[in-house]
């Protein structure tokens, strides 16, 4: 892969990353009351990156089988909300919480739908391709 198609798809994954990493640092933080349960934040939160992970995964392996397409973000999900769990483990005022990286899965999965239908309806149509099923 060469670097200027990293900056394009895998940077925003990595700098995302990085913001998900920064906030999960902050001590005592406290969620703004816009939502009744601090799971619509972490679904939210989630639901960018699996986005993020499908749009890069899409650009560096068009010709990915729609079920690795979906199983690798799911596991980008999984395993970047179990590493931020844990972080938190060490912040002052965090805790380690299932039904947070519960939410942070669902979020990334529902990131993978909405850009699958985003590209299929516009951006394979725009390109001349559709994504395989």
């Amino acid at each position: 892969m060469n670097l200027s198609k990293f900056l394009r798809f895998w940077f925003p994954v990595v700098a995302y990353s990085a913001i998900i990493f920064y906030v999960s640092g902050l001590p005592n933080l406290q969620a703004p009351s816009i939502f009744p349960s601090d799971k619509a934040y972490h679904f939210l939160e989630y639901l960018f990156f699996g986005a993020l992970v499908a749009r890069a995964l899409k650009a560096s392996w068009p010709d990915l089988p729609q079920i690795t397409w979906a199983a690798a973000t799911f596991m980008a999900s999984f395993l970047y909300g179990l590493s931020d769990e844990t972080h938190q483990i060490f912040v002052e005022g965090r805790v380690f919480d299932l039904d947070d990286l519960a939410f942070d899965v669902l979020g990334g999965l529902t990131g993978w739908i909405l850009y699958f239908i985003f590209y299929r309806y516009f951006v394979g149509k725009f390109v001349g391709k559709t994504v395989k099923d």
